[in-house]
């Protein structure tokens, strides 16, 4: 049965392959200026196709007459920002996982790819209304993808879905720390000999976002090593957020003495 399994997907792959071969045939890049003067939608949808025809099942760019062409359009999108969070969530929300694999997962997984990228690089997304929605989004199309059997170790697509999509949905959520945030700690432990707790790296991602969500855009990164060439918005921005943690605890502490004396 297994192996009827393996076949029946590599028989669907086959297809959609050839379905799209010839539109990935007709493929060309558009230069700069075409890039440019695209609106946001139509930079993701440029975006889809260019990952589409190098490699329709996976997210890996390839570098043609080297000029890494993903990494152009994903430079202009980050510009973007938030402007493009319309266009991911009508792709998540218009996304069916009963589906057989083919060009509209592969649009799923790159819309999915360019909100992380969004939300570590430029700002967090969940600090605006479009954001939000986009959460909400992703949240439905993974509830659908689980009826669709993605969480089934079986299934083609399940280490991807259980891996990269359901953890990089909490980073969005705030639950966890993006890999900025990562850069962040380490940079204030390499110049300020500040050690931080993953726990206390989630609260301080989440006072910065509160403070400002662009925070991540505040990092221009030195490589290597991996760290952020100025660390003094960060640095001081870590001294108020003690602050204000050492303000809520002695609130706390006085809180629960007064109920104690109350008893």
């Amino acid at each position: 049965m297994r192996i009827l399994s393996k076949l029946f997907f590599a028989f669907v792959s086959l297809l959609v392959c050839c379905n799209f071969s010839f539109s990935q045939e007709e493929y060309k890049h558009k230069s700069e200026k075409e890039i440019a003067n695209m609106s946001p939608e139509e930079r993701v949808d440029e975006l889809v196709k260019e990952r589409y025809h190098h490699y329709p099942y996976d997210g890996i760019n390839m570098v043609t007459n080297g000029v890494d062409q993903s990494t152009l359009i994903n430079s202009y999108l980050r510009k973007d920002g938030v402007k493009v969070l319309p266009a991911l969530i009508d792709i998540a929300n218009g996304h069916d996982p009963d589906q057989p694999p083919d060009y509209e997962t592969k649009r799923m997984y790159v819309a999915f790819l360019l909100a992380n990228d969004i939300d570590n690089m430029v700002v967090r997304i969940r600090s605006t209304k479009e954001g939000r929605s986009l959460i909400k989004a992703f949240e439905h199309v993974f509830d659908r993808m689980r009826k669709a059997g993605y969480d089934n170790e079986k299934h083609p697509l399940n280490r991807r879905f259980q891996q990269y999509f359901l953890r990089k949905l909490e980073t969005l959520k705030g639950k966890t720390t993006s890999p900025t945030d990562g850069i962040i700690h380490a940079t204030l432990q390499k110049k300020h000999n500040i050690q931080i707790s993953k726990e206390e790296g989630i609260r301080f991602s989440n006072f910065l976002t509160s403070l400002d969500p662009n925070y991540p855009s505040w990092c221009k990164i030195k490589f290597p090593p991996l760290l952020c060439i100025d660390s003094k918005e960060y640095y001081d921005a870590y001294k108020t957020f003690k602050i204000e943690e050492e303000k809520f605890e002695k609130k706390n502490r006085k809180l629960s003495g007064n109920e104690k004396s109350l008893k």
